[in-house]
């Protein structure tokens, strides 16, 4: 990672680390939810939703987190711009709210 990726002039060095850790979450190609937390999850969800015992496939997992990943993804992305239109640096409930109606056409 370059320097000239993260500004260093006007700016705070707490504001440089977050950019910093932004962009090594943003470069890993690897899952950022523990695989070990997702499959309890899908096994939680699985049990919760049928009366049937349910496997779920090691390929069927994979795949279940890695759309999940990217969904979440594109969600935070797009309730960062309402955030940052608001001219703040906290993300909110109600900017994923604003961004959930936006694409659900309710807006």
């Amino acid at each position: 990672m370059s320097s000239s990726t993260i500004p260093t002039s006007g700016i705070s060095r707490k504001q440089r680390r977050n950019a910093r850790q932004v962009l090594e979450l943003q470069n890993r190609s690897d899952n950022i939810i523990p695989a070990a937390a997702f499959h309890r999850l899908i096994n939680e969800t699985v049990q919760n939703a049928s009366d049937n015992t349910l496997c779920v496939s090691k390929q069927a997992r994979a795949a279940l987190q890695a759309a999940s990943e990217s969904y979440l993804h594109e969600v935070m992305h797009g309730a960062s711009r309402f955030c940052r239109h608001a001219n703040r640096d906290t993300l909110q409930c109600s900017d994923v709210q604003a961004y959930m109606r936006l694409q659900n056409g309710g807006i």
